[in-house]
């Protein structure tokens, strides 16, 4: 009994033994996972450890940690670059000191809202260099506790510099778009006002048109008239001869009207010889009519490329120089022209008269009356790269400097074609195609009109862009028998292609012309053919045109309202040699021009 009792206890004890060790395993095993998962978190609370210094150290705006004192604790590298010092030189060293000395106060004040507000504190402020320059940025702080229970502040500086050079170049766009704004305004409202001055000198140039063909042109092609009427009516060949050189002579005084006027309106030297050419009849003019002696010294290289500069620079000096005879009291005047530097031309204009101050000479010269004005000058300088300067003193006289660029970019030049090829087979039928079908006619009559002269005949060729001026002249030297019309042009490079095509002795050749003029012209014709007579005919009395024309290789100059006689003697005395010196058969009277067509003969 007592033994199996004492199975039964030893076999209980058995039992919780088993089960305690099952229990100690099941703790071992428990506790050899919990250790593996403490080491997994020291290795992952490392890694995150290094993770977040890689991110403090590299990351792009600039960490430190301040102490409640301002010493830095922490720093990484991007706010090393911005102090641009190390970071042995700057862990442990007050952050007060690094900025600038102007902005203390605010760094000051930066550190104890930090204290106060708990939250986060911007302020902007520059910091110093050791090369002593200042870098503007902004702090950016937030207030921590400290491991050792102290207060830290987590600061971020970011550099505005990038900032403040975009919002310099945001403010000097907006200036200079503010700038531009006011110069369009400025430019329209110019427009406007030089619109309205254009308007008001065209009114007033058409009056003046008006009044001076109705005082003198209509008046005196009224008497002509008149007297051609009284032909009827005269009872002797005494009156009648009378009658007849008295309408020629109210004929050639209103030609001369007209000649002047359309002078004063397009001067035909200015586009056929140039700006100092034209200079020169200004000058002559100016003593003609007003009694201002203007004195001309130009260098001959100094010249716009192009007729719209020639034609401003024209007009202003007309202008500047109608201000001397207005305003300098004073009877003389200088014009220089000059090549000045950077391929521009200097024109300057200047008097020994009374002067003024810049600001009434302005001012009186855009007063009401025939001109543009100063103002409208310089306007018009400054749309061709050009500009206007005047320099006038009380009782020393006014210097007005025109300067222009010698090739204006605003103006195309128009270029001159080059002249037609004579090899290639349809440059003759290329030439008729651009005429006029009553011009194709015209010449086609010529041609086959060359069998019907005496072969002795002067062979004559007409170059003229008027057709009436042509046929005039045409129906007045058909009356001459020993003068052949053998072909007509239209312009020059028109004559230079009949002149290969025809054997002639002479042209007559017209100074002003579209496409190429007569200066031109003659200068290539008697290159090619030197044995040609070339005879000049305009209806302007210059000396400069006569001049360019007999430099070119003219033989002669009239005008196309001069005497017939005068003109058909120069024709037989520069032809060829063997052509006959005098008609087989001449009236003994002037030829009867008038009654052989019903056009006026040459302009008369």
């Amino acid at each position: 009994m007592n033994h199996a009792s004492g199975d039964n206890k030893y076999h209980r004890m058995e039992l919780r033994l088993e089960a305690a060790l099952r229990e100690l395993i099941t703790l071992r095993r428990a506790l050899e996972r919990s250790l593996i998962s403490q080491d997994d978190i020291a290795e992952q609370l490392q890694q995150t450890r290094e993770q977040r210094a890689g991110i403090w150290d590299f990351a792009p705006v600039g960490l430190l940690m301040l102490t409640d004192r301002g010493i830095i604790q922490e720093i990484n590298v991007a706010a090393c670059d911005i102090l641009e010092a190390t970071r042995d030189q700057l862990l442990g060293s007050l952050f007060f000191l690094r900025v600038a000395g102007l902005d203390h106060v605010a760094f000051q004040r930066h550190m104890i809202a930090c204290g106060r507000a708990g939250e986060v504190v911007r302020t902007q402020l520059k910091l110093g260099t050791q090369e002593h320059r200042q870098i503007p940025v902004e702090l950016v702080s937030l207030p921590v506790a400290g491991a050792a229970g102290g207060q830290l502040y987590r600061t971020a500086i970011i550099d505005l510099r990038e900032r403040k050079r975009i919002e310099a170049e945001l403010h000097r766009i907006n200036e200079e778009l503010a700038q531009r704004t006011a110069e369009a305004e400025m430019r329209s409202e110019q427009l406007r006002d030089l619109a309205w001055e254009l308007s008001r000198a065209e009114r007033s140039e058409q009056r003046r048109l008006a009044q001076l063909l109705h005082d003198s042109v209509q008046q005196i092609l009224v008497a002509a008239r008149m007297k051609i009427e009284q032909l009827g009516a005269a009872q002797s060949a005494e009156q009648r001869a009378a009658d007849i050189q008295r309408s020629s002579d109210l004929i050639n005084e209103a030609v001369h009207e007209l000649r002047t006027l359309s002078a004063q309106l397009c001067p035909p030297v200015l586009y056929d010889m140039g700006l100092i050419p034209a200079l020169g009849w200004l000058a002559r003019q100016m003593e003609a009519r007003y009694g201002l002696r203007v004195q001309i010294e130009a260098d001959n290289g100094a010249e716009p490329d192009d007729d719209d500069s020639r034609a401003l620079v024209f007009q202003v000096v007309n202008e500047l120089l109608f201000n001397v005879i207005k305003h300098a009291g004073t009877d003389h005047a200088r014009v220089t022209v000059t090549p000045s530097a950077d391929d521009k031309i200097a024109v300057v204009v200047a008097d020994n008269g009374r002067g003024c101050g810049e600001h009434d000479l302005v001012r009186e010269s855009d007063q009401k009356g025939p001109g543009l004005g100063i103002r409208h000058m310089r306007y018009r300088l400054n749309l061709i790269g050009g500009c206007l300067t005047i320099q006038s003193t009380v009782g020393l006289g006014t210097r007005a400097t025109i300067t222009v660029p010698t090739s204006a970019g605003l103006f195309a030049r128009e270029q001159e074609p080059p002249p037609p090829d004579p090899d290639a087979p349809d440059s003759d039928e290329a030439a008729r195609e651009q005429q006029a079908p009553s011009e194709q006619s015209t010449r086609r009559r010529r041609k086959l009109k060359k069998a019907a002269h005496p072969g002795g005949a002067i062979r004559v060729m007409l170059v003229d862009d008027h057709s009436v001026v042509r046929r005039g002249l045409a129906s007045v030297l058909a009356a001459e028998p020993d003068i052949a019309i053998v072909a007509e042009a239209a312009d020059g490079t028109d004559a230079i292609e009949m002149a290969r095509s025809n054997n002639l002795d002479v042209i007559l050749m017209d100074v002003s012309m579209p496409t190429m003029n007569g200066i031109e012209a003659t200068r290539r014709i008697k290159a090619d053919h030197p044995d040609v007579t070339v005879i000049g005919l305009s209806m302007h009395e210059t000396d400069n045109a006569a001049e360019a024309m007999k430099l070119a290789g003219a033989a002669a100059y009239f005008t196309k309202d001069g005497s017939i006689e005068k003109l058909t003697g120069a024709i037989r005395r520069f032809a060829r040699p063997h052509a006959p010196t005098e008609p087989a058969a001449r009236a003994a009277g002037p030829a009867p021009r008038a009654a052989e067509s019903a056009e006026p003969p040459a302009g008369e």
